[in-house]
């Protein structure tokens, strides 16, 4: 299921790295927003604050760790965030502030959005 993740954390070339490392099992919320901060802040906003369009493509999982800072969401909140998967979406921000002028726009029919809202949020749940 994990086929990548059991790869890395199996792997026994990985094991004899010097000085040793610990891969992860799994990412918490404090180990995303500490990883999708800095890159925020030193790739993003520069380009942001020089007047160009930024593109950003990442798995969902990043996604929510840039979602959270731009729109100052809590714990719970991005807790709950379901990012639909291959459904771009879009900030107008304040040069400024950085703050979204207006709310996500996703790129698609709002019927689309919710449908893949819905598969991202039954993703690990037992039926």
């Amino acid at each position: 299921e994990y086929y990548f993740l059991n790869f890395s954390v199996n792997n026994k070339a990985l094991r004899n790295i010097v000085p040793p490392i610990t891969i992860p099992s799994q990412e918490t919320l404090k180990d995303l927003v500490e990883r999708t901060e800095p890159y925020w802040e030193q790739a993003i906003v520069p380009e942001i604050q020089a007047g160009n369009r930024v593109l950003v493509v990442a798995h969902g999982t990043s996604l929510r760790g840039l979602v959270k800072h731009i729109e100052n969401l809590n714990q719970e909140d991005v807790k709950q965030l379901n990012l639909p998967n291959g459904i771009p979406f879009i900030y107008e921000l304040d040069r400024e502030t950085l703050m979204p002028i207006k709310p996500r726009k996703y790129l698609a029919d709002e019927e689309t959005v919710k449908a893949a809202i819905c598969k991202v949020a039954s993703i690990g749940l037992k039926t």
